[in-house]
């Protein structure tokens, strides 16, 4: 008993209530999403079930990982920031189902208009045993990859967003599609919420424009470092310190050069 007192201790002390969109631990770091909020469930049961649900936009389909294994972090993290907050010692069973939605507004030509589901299964080995499916249906991924509103292939819901999201299209134009071709009548709420999400989109294709001149940046540095260290007698560390790479990005870079 005094075990796991302090155990769940130690948990409660590691992790770092942030806010509604950030998860923060001493030993992972930050994880910051786009947006996160609790759904319930639809199905009719006997009591209400309700889900944790994150969406993200993603501008680079390519940002040097697969976009698929950062999902189900996302869904890892999620999970485990429950404890403290949903649940506490072994009380397992209030474990909320999570689910990771992300919106790929540039996939390349091979993905677009797909919409892909990864979530967990039960296969059954030995005998014929089956496992109540709400407890271990815990985890949920999808992959939404918009495309060219004019292509014969973009249909239903990847149409309605790739409209919806378009950074390069008016908000008029917006409006008149989502009429004609959704029936959705265009009420004043509707409009302020459209506008707000046209604006995200917008904001969406800024930030990945900034993230991408970051990265210009930051290569441009490394490749300074690396003919720095190539014809001169300086360690990594004497070429930071003469180039004057803070201590906070010593880390970074420091790995990428040991690469």
């Amino acid at each position: 008993m005094v075990k796991e007192k302090k155990a769940v201790a130690d948990m409660n002390a590691e992790r770092i209530q942030g806010t509604q969109n950030e998860d923060s631990t001493l030993k992972e770091g930050t994880a910051i999403f786009d947006i996160r909020f609790e759904a319930i469930n639809p199905k009719i049961t006997e009591e209400v079930i309700t889900m944790l649900v994150n969406i993200e936009s993603q501008g680079a389909f390519f940002p040097g990982y697969p976009l698929t294994k950062r999902a189900v972090y996302y869904c890892g993290r999620m999970l485990s920031a429950q404890y403290g907050t949903v649940f506490t010692n072994s009380h397992y069973e209030k474990v909320k189902r999570v689910i990771s939605l992300w919106v790929c507004l540039n996939p390349p030509n091979y993905r677009k208009n797909t919409l892909n589901m990864y979530s967990l299964y039960e296969k059954q080995l030995v005998g014929n045993f089956k496992e109540k499916k709400d407890n271990y249906d815990l985890i949920t991924v999808g992959m939404i990859c918009l495309g060219d509103t004019e292509d014969d292939n973009c249909t239903g819901l990847i149409k309605m967003l790739s409209i919806l999201l378009s950074a390069e299209m008016e908000v008029e134009d917006k409006k008149r599609r989502l009429h004609d071709e959704f029936d959705l009548a265009m009420t004043k709420e509707m409009e302020k919420e459209m506008i707000s999400m046209c604006n995200y989109g917008q904001m969406v294709a800024r930030k990945n424009l900034e993230k991408g001149k970051a990265q210009g940046i930051i290569e441009g540095v490394f490749e300074s470092l690396q003919n720095l260290i190539k014809n001169s007698d300086m360690t990594a560390d004497e070429a930071m310190a003469a180039i004057g790479i803070s201590e906070k990005d010593k880390e970074m870079y420091s790995a990428k050069l040991s690469k």
